[in-house]
């Protein structure tokens, strides 16, 4: 009973919002200044539709695009056509399929940008058994020296596939330089004399998570990025 007035009173309470705001814009066709005024109007009735819808449904009964739209009526702009996620991926490839705007590389990144919210770490980064790296129980000869090398990389990885971790270190290729390839020194060695520490993340972790670490100063590029031994072999 107490819901079913409280409903009603709503009810009342939205055409009275809607007939103070049709009065203004009336008035505003002949005060222009009373334009904005009636533009709050109908964002006070989009609210309070929304809350309303929320108090019914028990969840967010109006689109995001609701409130947007009803926030730039009080300050008296104009947003235009707002699409949603799905809607901006479809008009993607559109222009990349149909009119051939956009170049297939110029739309999978527009897309990749949509999506990137979503994507986990585990979805690229490079699985184990394809890293090139060195074991930390490994002497660095000539031979693997040159292996290294011909990577191509600048930094090289020091497994330790005993470690949860399994990646335990960082080695700039650089510093390999210093050492006697015939003299046959353990990675090990190497790592407490220049090691570089690296952050290890869970497969789940969100790329985003991770940007917003970058943009905060906490990580550093160079420092490494990998995923825990246990769930990538």
């Amino acid at each position: 009973m107490l819901r079913g007035m409280l409903l009603l009173l709503l009810l009342l309470l939205l055409l009275l919002l809607l007939l103070r705001g049709m009065m203004m814009l009336w008035a505003g066709e002949v005060l222009v200044g009373c334009r904005a005024g009636a533009a709050a109007a109908a964002a006070e009735v989009l609210l309070l539709l929304q809350r309303f819808c929320c108090y019914c449904w028990g969840r967010q009964g109006s689109h995001p695009a609701a409130a947007a739209a009803a926030a730039a009526a009080a300050a008296g702009e104009d947003l235009g056509t707002i699409y949603d996620r799905q809607q901006l991926r479809a008009l993607v490839d559109y222009h990349d399929n149909v009119v051939h705007v956009l170049t297939s590389d110029e739309a999978r990144i527009l897309k990749g940008g949509l999506d990137f919210a979503f994507v986990r770490v585990d979805k690229v980064m490079t699985p184990l058994h394809r890293v090139c790296g060195l074991e930390i129980d490994t002497k660095l000869t000539f031979e693997k020296i040159s292996k290294i090398l011909s990577c191509g990389f600048s930094r090289i990885p020091v497994l330790d596939l005993a470690s949860p971790q399994c990646i335990v270190g960082l080695l700039y290729v650089k510093d390999l330089a210093l050492f006697d390839p015939y003299a046959e020194v353990v990675v090990r060695t190497l790592l407490h004399l220049f090691g570089r520490n690296v952050y290890a993340v869970d497969e789940d972790t969100a790329l985003l998570d991770l940007l917003t670490a970058f943009k905060k100063g906490g990580l550093l590029p160079f420092s490494g990025l990998f995923v825990r031994c246990s769930t990538r072999v």
